[in-house]
């Protein structure tokens, strides 16, 4: 209860700081995979290999450590994992790997195989008006794009990583901790994804693909501009479990190359 309440703080605090944003969005198309989704109230965390990009997960390797770099790593590793610290063996092999090039792509491959097995990510977005993303992962406007509270479930939604948009690869260092070398990996993307806004929550250890998160953290649901009627009824029969579920519609700006997004009646 008091990792609970702990954790309920830090979001809170994160959001009046403006760190993190309250409400995600989640745009699908409407399919089985979807409205199972929406029926059993979970989400499908993926690993990061499945992602669309081919370089989302590319890094830059630091390959050149000093001895006193590789020691102080295994005194902090051999701590950590309890074993007796052995000042002569840790040096001995501080010395053989500082002097040994390319040891550390043999055994980063090996840490992202096993870090692929556990690591789990779901994708959001903090905007829902994006007319690229209605047509990349709504099925071209015909699907839903979901809106979620995040402190209606906040040890579901703990803690999203905004994705930092850049030019070159983040460099990655076998000194960083375990949660920072994920965090490096699944929080960098091109710099022509930009438009996305895109926030990812990641948990580990995770075998499974589903999380379940409160019925109450589903805010709304947004219809595509070219959503039909059979589709809305599907969404509607998935939620029959759900409650003070906000329905909403996406409609073209007389205007300008804009969504505007409005609010169904409830007897729509």
């Amino acid at each position: 209860m008091q990792y609970k309440m702990e954790i309920e703080k830090i979001f809170a605090e994160s959001i009046k700081r403006g760190n993190v944003s309250r409400f995600l969005y989640r745009y699908r198309p409407i399919n089985e995979n979807t409205l199972e989704e929406l029926k059993d109230n979970y989400l499908f965390f993926s690993s990061w290999q499945q992602f669309n990009d081919p370089f989302d997960g590319r890094v830059s390797i630091n390959v050149s450590y000093t001895y006193e770099e590789v020691f102080l790593y295994f005194w902090k590793l051999n701590e950590k994992m309890g074993f007796p610290k052995n000042m002569n063996e840790i040096s001995i092999k501080a010395k053989e790997l500082s002097e040994k090039d390319g040891w550390f792509n043999q055994v980063l491959e090996q840490v992202l195989k096993e870090f692929n097995k556990v690591v789990r990510v779901c994708c959001f977005s903090k905007v829902n008006d994006s007319i690229l993303m209605w047509s990349h992962y709504s099925k071209s406007h015909e699907g839903v794009c979901l809106e979620f509270d995040c402190l209606q479930d906040p040890m579901t939604f703990f803690i999203p990583n905004p994705i930092q948009y850049v030019k070159d690869y983040p460099q990655l260092s076998f000194l960083d901790d375990s949660k920072e070398l994920i965090r490096r990996l699944i929080s960098h993307k091109f710099d022509g994804w930009k438009y996305e806004k895109e926030h990812r929550i990641f948990k580990y250890p995770l075998s499974e693909n589903k999380v379940f998160y409160k019925p109450q953290a589903l805010k709304s649901i947004i219809f595509g501009c070219k959503s039909s009627e059979q589709t809305r009824n599907k969404v509607k029969d998935a939620l029959s479990n759900s409650h003070n579920v906000t329905f909403k519609e996406c409609k073209l700006s007389n205007n300008s190359y804009k969504l505007n997004i409005v609010e169904l009646p409830t007897n729509f």
